[in-house]
């Protein structure tokens, strides 16, 4: 074999030492992986590939929670991520349950647009009108509230706030402004134990059923009589 071995010759490296086992990541403002072995192998090795045109070269990643802390969280805490699709997690637990999904599928390199590149429809003959929209915007309170102790071993959600809907604006656009037309209801409430997600739902739902029956015309059925045939 030639060394430096070349991505495509690693499997055979892994066939002539079956105890080793191999993952390779590229790097392209994020890091992603390039080529997974066998990760229940007894000795696992992780290197990063910078390449370019003309050389490329490995470099030993001696800790994973350490090269993707930048791109991963803001927690100054390590974090067990797993080889295939770099997803990280609090606890090892959490990991060892993902794997057992992992393992059934491909590793992945997320693509994201470029910092100044600009994603635009432009097939709008693929689009279909509708003939109603609506438009709506919630205000809340946040309020402090009590939580118990999570479990550590497990993966957890801490729940520290609750959002208190207090006010909200909802606009409904027709396609035909001659069909239909209003003004955007705004509503804000003066106590802070009334249902607003419930007024929201029944204004809401008047205005539709005050469309619907605008906009209804049943057709009458039109008889005809057929001649008889020669």
């Amino acid at each position: 074999m030639e060394f430096p071995i070349s991505l495509k010759h690693i499997d055979k490296f892994e066939k002539q030492n079956p105890t080793i086992s191999v993952n390779v990541y590229g790097y392209d403002r994020r890091v992603y992986p390039l080529k997974i072995g066998n990760n229940k192998s007894e000795t696992i090795v992780n290197l990063l590939l910078i390449s370019n045109d003309e050389t490329q070269h490995y470099c030993l990643i001696k800790n994973m929670s350490r090269l993707l802390y930048s791109q991963a969280t803001k927690h100054k805490c390590e974090r067990f991520y797993c080889p295939r699709c770099l997803n990280g997690f609090t606890f090892s637990d959490s990991l060892q349950k993902h794997r057992e999904y992992s393992e059934y599928h491909d590793a992945l390199k997320v693509v994201t647009p470029e910092m100044d590149e600009k994603l635009q429809f432009k097939h709008f003959y693929n689009s279909m009108t509708v003939p109603f929209i609506v438009y709506a915007d919630f205000e809340a309170f946040t309020k402090t509230i009590d939580t118990c102790q999570s479990n550590p071993k497990s993966s957890f959600t801490m729940a520290y706030q609750k959002h208190i809907p207090s006010s909200f604006c909802y606009y409904i656009k027709c396609s035909d402004d001659k069909i239909y037309k209003k003004d955007p209801v705004i509503y804000t409430t003066e106590r802070e134990e009334d249902d607003v997600a419930q007024t929201f739902i029944n204004k809401l739902e008047g205005d539709v059923k005050d469309i619907f029956n605008k906009i209804k015309s049943p057709k009458k059925m039109i008889f005809t009589v057929l001649g008889n045939a020669n």
